[in-house]
């Protein structure tokens, strides 16, 4: 059963830390440029979407209707689980690789 407060949670998260992030990072690279700073606080925020986006989407898709199951459910076979690894694997490293270029953007 999907969660129905699962939207409005995600929009806080999104909110809560682009505030957060993008403020932190301003004041980080504000001492050079206050373009710079822009800039990264931008980049920052957009990277944050995608990634709310991207797991918002993958919340919702577990529950639609004809899933071939992506995700593990009780009933899943060892066969299905085996399968599933890649896709975990290359979701796991698309999101390390967007936390190294956010890491190397901010650092840089």
């Amino acid at each position: 059963m999907m969660n129905v407060y699962a939207r409005p949670i995600m929009i806080v998260s999104f909110v809560v830390a682009s505030v957060l992030g993008a403020s932190f990072v301003f004041a980080f690279w504000m001492d050079q440029s206050i373009a710079i700073g822009a800039t990264r606080s931008v980049l920052f925020v957009v990277i944050l979407a995608c990634v709310h986006l991207a797991g918002y989407l993958l919340y919702v898709r577990q529950f639609a209707e004809g899933c071939t199951g992506n995700f593990t459910t009780p009933s899943a076979s060892a066969t299905e689980v085996a399968h599933r690894k890649p896709r975990q694997w290359f979701l796991g490293s698309v999101s390390g690789y967007i936390l190294l270029i956010l890491w190397m953007s901010l650092h840089g």
